[in-house]
């Protein structure tokens, strides 16, 4: 009893420290929960923008079965079969709804009523496609989805009567069909037979008409993007209309059509809720062994030839899992020291806890005390403190994980998801950040007794020798440790060099191994602890110094440093790793913002691109120029010509690599492209420059026409670095290249060699790409084969959107295809649940960083200035005055905040422009000819560090005062007597 009223009395006495100690140890605890569970939940949320933004064709599972000739007994045998195995395979990712059709090939309508259809070419004939639905009453009918216009539904008939069919309304306005009347279908459809030829004799099926329909909502994905409109057909396209009818009807009546295809189709409709990163690899191989076992149990018994699965999912997951791998060395390299910074944290603050009483465990130790008494008295204030935090720091963690996500990925994304309240409402649970949580409270636990067990082995005696001098190095000092992580940095890196890049990691498709993984967060340890070697050898240098000069505060703030410094370490430890990383964290935010911005602008190529329908030969591409530059919100508009090119590599044949060819107007490109998508490394010289060499250059300029032209007046080109390398090509070196679907050689002389070329990408085709005038291989081919056929255009942003209205409503006039903007695509990108969440992840880590950087150095310097009590109150009965102390205090703090704040930035900037380049991800496209172009440019924000630096002034110098009036409060008496009870 006495013993738990002694440890209440110490929780009491020490309640300030202990809530400044929880508090931190709380953020700490919260930040190890919340960073795992978040990571997966931003992916879970690509996963579920993914599934959400497809065709329900492509999301949901199409069993399908084919056999030939129709039969009964061939529905009997294998629905029950293949129910069985979808319920196995896919029965953990789909809805307990399902559809079950039949399908057969169009067949021929000879006959309405009694009047033939078409005469006798079977051109003229209407098909049409018999499908047999469910129409019941039960929760996998069709009728609830269907719209009835007209009569009922069709129903099974005994033999003798005529069976009766459903058709649309737009075929019943077409054939000027109506209720009751017939119609007969004929042999097979004409892709068996030849153009114009005469309709075959066969057997005949006549129907009755019963009702007419449409379906209720046309995108419903009950209908699992079948199309019941011959008005979507293509133009030219022969109208074909669906029939639909009972099962019974269709299996009974075609079966008298010899070879007609019997289509089985069964609908499982996924539950996007249920497919989450975790389950990623079982749903891919889940639809691979259902087709495995289709082939191996239903295919080729009862004439069943053809089993399949049609669906786009498992291509989702595959494109999922490839931006996964990408995301994951970033992902990852964040988690780790986010983590890192966060143990290292609890660490210092547990120690805190211990060295406060390290006086008192002294005494008790001379006196007789063993080590487990002094553990058993000491270290229950600090597991009690681990124990509160393990309780309430998974509840803070779980909710602060779901407010993030909805704070950081875009409503619009949020919005499109399915079920995203469920859904994020079954991820988000104490259980899924339990493990994490206990583990960080875990750590403070271990730490709290590891440092009460150390402090036990020092009695009295030893622990005044070593508040007075240090007489031995700690660990990592004596045996060389920061050394020793410098070397595994290296080698760490090296790694990071040969498999961090964005294509390499897309192509192996693993994920990064721990020594790749930890290298970022072994350099940010690494360089704080060097940064710490150094700090005796100044202090020894600033105390010569200050012996020289006047004044005995500045001599007795760096002797303390130099003869007592491990509060001074610690400090500086958590202060140089807290700023390194959040320095890292803003930076690297800052990159990938802007390196999306580029990323997009490359693709696009300027703030608008529109691609024609064809090219705009003859002289047309000036006057669809003309127009486009009369558009509200055009500034700028330039043509182009995209193609490829063909030529061999040692230039004696043609019919070599693939070259990608773009042909450019030099004197209008410049002033569209050079605003929006050029930057200064993708050449040695200015886009002005390049094109004012180009017109230099032009044809036209040296008399050439069209024609064959001498070696004298070949095209000047720009040509890619892996296009000169392969060609050992240089400036000034000739080639010849063929143009696609052009009979004409065109020579060219290499003008420039770049590296990068907006909308063209190096690794896309074998030889690279080229860049000419347009003006220039228009007069070496044909105007009539060559023209721009896209143009790009510089606009405002206000009028972005009216100007791609515009060109949507003038398409015919100018024979647009398609329109790209930059901002459009930008904003896609930017709400992209991966891209958002690293941003948001980074930001967290900076602003928890920033924070327990700034607890954990009020902590300990609050805890130096109480701890030196009785120091301080025998200087002033000595005769130094309150402000003489105030003074050594804050020296000795300045000092420690100035090797953090200069130690920190300088390990911040090492560590990311050594990390950064590898930290390159690609969340929209994983074409791995795309991926890492352009290179990612180490970007700096000055603001948000500039801010950062500030509060950790201001929350200095605020500890600081109130260190300084903790050290007036006791005289020598009271400080004699703080340990009494």
């Amino acid at each position: 009893m006495s013993f738990i009223l002694l440890t209440l009395r110490r929780l009491l006495r020490n309640a300030g420290l202990l809530a400044l100690l929880g508090l931190g140890l709380l953020m700490a605890d919260t930040l190890i929960g919340v960073v795992p569970l978040y990571s997966t939940l931003i992916t879970d949320a690509k996963i579920q923008a993914a599934i959400s933004t497809s065709q329900a064709r492509a999301r949901n599972i199409e069993t399908l079965l084919t056999s030939s000739p129709i039969s009964a007994a061939t529905s009997q045998f294998a629905r029950p079969r293949v129910e069985r195995l979808i319920q196995h395979y896919l029965g953990p990712v789909t809805t307990d709804q399902s559809a079950y059709y039949l399908t057969t090939p169009e067949l021929l309508l000879t006959q309405i009523g009694d009047g033939f259809v078409g005469g006798e070419n079977i051109d003229n004939f209407y098909p049409g496609t018999p499908e047999a639905f469910d129409y019941g009453n039960d929760s996998t009918s069709a009728a609830p989805h269907m719209r009835l216009l007209a009569g009922r539904f069709p129903h099974d008939t005994a033999p003798g009567q005529l069976p009766e069919i459903l058709i649309t309304q737009e075929m019943s306005k077409e054939t000027n069909l109506g209720l009751g009347q017939t119609l007969t279908f004929g042999p097979l459809w004409k892709e068996a037979f030849q153009y114009g030829a005469p309709v075959p004799d066969g057997p005949r099926f006549r129907f009755r008409v019963v009702g007419m329909w449409e379906p209720r909502d046309a995108n419903d994905p009950y209908w699992n993007g079948l199309n019941f409109s011959v008005q979507d057909s293509l133009p030219g396209d022969q109208l074909s209309f669906p029939i639909l009818m009972t099962t019974q009807t269709l299996l009974n009546g075609f079966s008298a059509f010899p070879n007609l295809t019997l289509f089985q189709h069964w609908v499982s409709y996924l539950q996007s809720s249920r497919v989450s990163i975790a389950s990623l690899n079982a749903d891919h191989a889940a639809i691979t062994r259902l087709r495995n076992a289709l082939d191996s149990s239903v295919v080729g018994q009862h004439d069943i030839g053809l089993a399949d699965v049609n669906t786009e999912l498992d291509h989702i997951i595959t494109n999922i899992q490839g931006q996964q791998n990408l995301l994951a060395l970033p992902l990852y390299v964040m988690v780790a020291q986010i983590v890192g910074l966060a143990l290292l944290y609890v660490a210092a603050l547990a120690m805190l806890l211990i060295e406060q009483h390290a006086e008192e465990i002294a005494i008790l130790r001379s006196r007789g005390a063993s080590h487990l008494q002094l553990l058993a008295l000491f270290s229950p204030q600090g597991i009690t403190l681990s124990l509160l935090m393990a309780v309430v720091s998974p509840l803070t963690a779980a909710a602060a994980s779901l407010a993030l996500v909805r704070a950081i990925i875009p409503a619009s994304t949020l919005a499109s998801l399915s079920d995203n309240a469920l859904y994020f409402a079954q991820q988000v649970t104490v259980q899924s950040v339990l493990a994490p949580t206990l583990a960080g409270a875990l750590v403070g636990a271990l730490v709290v007794c590891l440092a009460t067990w150390q402090a036990t082995r020092s009695d009295i005696l030893a622990y005044r020798r070593h508040q007075g001098r240090v007489t031995y190095a700690p660990f990592w000092r004596r045996y060389y440790l920061d050394l020793g992580l410098a070397v595994l940095c290296g080698v760490g890196y090296l790694e990071l060099s040969q498999f961090g890049s964005a294509t390499l990691r897309l192509e192996l498709g693993e994920s990064a191994d721990l020594l790749l993984l930890l290298a970022p967060s072994l350099l940010l340890l690494a360089g704080a602890l060097l940064v710490l070697r150094l700090v005796p050898l100044v202090t020894r240098l600033g105390e010569q110094l200050a012996a020289r000069g006047r004044g005995l505060t500045p001599l007795l703030a760096l002797t303390q440093v130099k003869r007592a410094p491990r509060q001074a370490s610690r400090s500086i430890l958590l202060l140089t790793v807290s700023v390194g990383f959040v320095l890292f964290a803003l930076t690297f935010s800052a990159s990938l913002r802007v390196n999306t911005q580029d990323r997009i602008a490359y693709q696009v190529g300027a703030d608008v691109r529109v691609t024609e329908i064809s090219a705009a030969v003859n002289g047309g591409g000036s006057t669809i120029q003309g127009l486009m530059a009369r558009l509200p919100g055009a500034q700028a508009v330039t043509q182009v010509y995209r193609s490829q090119a063909e030529t061999a590599p040692d230039q004696s044949t043609l019919n070599g690599p693939t070259l990608q060819l773009l042909a450019i107007d030099p004197a209008t490109f410049a002033s569209v492209v050079g605003p929006t998508s050029w930057r200064s490394d993708y050449a040695n010289q200015s886009l002005n420059s390049l094109m004012q060499s180009m017109r230099s250059h032009a044809l036209a300029s040296r008399g050439a026409g069209s024609g064959s032209i001498g070696s004298s007046a070949r095209l000047w080109a720009l040509v890619s670095q892996s296009f000169a390398a392969s060609s050992h090509l240089r400036v000034g070196s000739a080639f010849t290249m063929q143009v696609e679907e052009q009979a004409t050689n065109v020579d060219c002389r290499v003008g420039a060699i770049i590296a990068a070329f907006p909308t063209l990408y190096p690794q896309e085709d074998p030889a690279g790409f080229v860049v000419v005038a347009l003006p220039d291989l228009i007069s070496v081919t044909s105007s009539n084969a060559t023209g721009p056929n896209e143009f790009w255009l510089r606009d405002t942003a206000a009028q972005d959107a009216t100007l791609r209205q515009r060109l949507a409503q003038q398409n015919g006039a100018l024979g647009v295809q398609s329109v790209l903007s930059r901002r459009q695509e930008l904003a896609t990108a930017l709400a992209d649940p991966l891209t958002a969440g690293l941003e948001g992840l980074l930001l967290l880590g900076a602003g928890m960083a920033a924070a327990l950087a700034i607890l954990g150095a009020a902590a300990q310097t609050l805890l130096a200035a109480r701890q030196r009590a009785t120091q301080f109150a025998v200087l002033r009965t000595l005769g130094l005055r309150i402000r003489d102390l105030t003074r050594i205090l804050q020296g000795e703090y300045s000092i420690v905040y100035l090797f953090g704040l200069l130690g920190g930035a300088l390990v911040g900037a090492l560590l990311t422009l050594a990390t950064a380049p590898y930290l390159q991800f690609s969340d929209p496209t994983l074409d791995p000819a795309q991926v890492g172009v352009p290179a990612l440019r180490v970007t700096i924000n000055w603001a948000p560090p500039a801010m950062f630096f500030l509060a950790l002034l201001l929350a200095a110098g605020v500890t600081l005062w109130l260190a300084g009036r903790l050290t007036s409060r006791h005289g020598l008496g009271q400080a004699l007597r703080i340990s009494e009870d």
